[in-house]
C-alpha cells in the first residue's frame, strides 16, 4: 500500500519483524538457552504499519464486508514513521493463560470499534502464541476471561520452555515482566 520510497523508509521494521518471528519458527538448537533481541518500540511500529495495510488495502472485514476508503490519523503516521511512540496503555500485549490457537500457523484479525467500524487494535497468533496490538487502552482485566486468558502489557522478554530448554526473546521494555510459555517436557 506504500509507495516504494516510503516503503523503503520502513524497510528496517521489517527486518525487526522478521527477527521476531524467526524466534518462534527456528528450530531449536541443541543450547540450553537461546537468546534472541528486538526493540519491541520498533515491532509495534511494524506492527502498527501491518494493520494500516491490512485495513487500507480493503483485506480487512468487519461482518464480512469490506470498509470503505480508510486513511490511518496523523498521529499513526507519526509513530509509523518513527517521530513518535506508541503511548500507553496503548502498544504491544501477550494474551496469557488458557485458551486454544493452532500451533505452526499464523492468524491475523483486525479489530474495530463496535459503533464507527474505526480499526483500533490487530490480534494475531503465531505458533500457537497470541498477541493483541492496540493503538487504544483496553478496558482493565481485574481477572482472568471465562476461558482462563489474560494479557500481559509490553513484556520485558517472551520465554519458550521445551524439553528443559529456555529461548527468550528480549524486547527492550525495562518495566515489562517476563512472560513464559511451556510448550513440552
Amino acid at each position: 500500500m506504500l509507495c516504494e520510497r516510503h516503503n523503503h523508509a520502513l524497510s528496517a521494521l521489517d527486518a525487526t519483524a522478521a527477527e521476531f518471528f524467526r524466534f518462534f519458527t527456528t528450530e531449536w538448537t541443541g543450547e540450553a538457552v537461546e537468546v534472541f533481541l528486538t526493540r519491541g518500540y520498533d515491532l509495534e511500529r511494524w506492527l502498527l504499519k501491518m494493520l494500516c495495510g491490512l485495513v487500507a488495502s480493503g483485506n480487512a472485514t468487519l461482518d464480512g464486508n469490506r470498509l470503505p476508503e480508510w486513511t490511518p490519523p496523523g498521529d499513526w503516521l507519526e509513530i509509523l514513521f518513527g517521530s513518535a511512540d506508541v503511548k500507553a496503555p496503548a502498544g504491544l500485549h501477550s494474551i496469557v493463560g488458557k485458551y486454544h490457537v493452532v500451533p505452526a500457523s499464523l492468524h491475523v484479525t483486525p479489530v474495530f470499534r463496535s459503533d464507527t467500524a474505526f480499526p483500533i487494535a490487530m490480534a494475531f497468533a503465531v505458533e500457537g502464541i497470541g498477541f493483541l496490538f492496540a493503538m487504544e487502552g483496553l478496558p482493565p482485566m481485574n481477572r482472568p476471561s471465562a476461558t482462563g486468558a489474560d494479557t500481559r502489557y509490553r513484556p520485558m522478554a517472551l520465554q519458550l520452555r521445551k524439553d528443559g530448554r529456555i529461548r527468550e526473546a528480549h524486547l527492550g521494555w525495562p518495566e515489562g515482566k517476563i512472560v513464559t510459555f511451556n510448550l513440552g517436557n
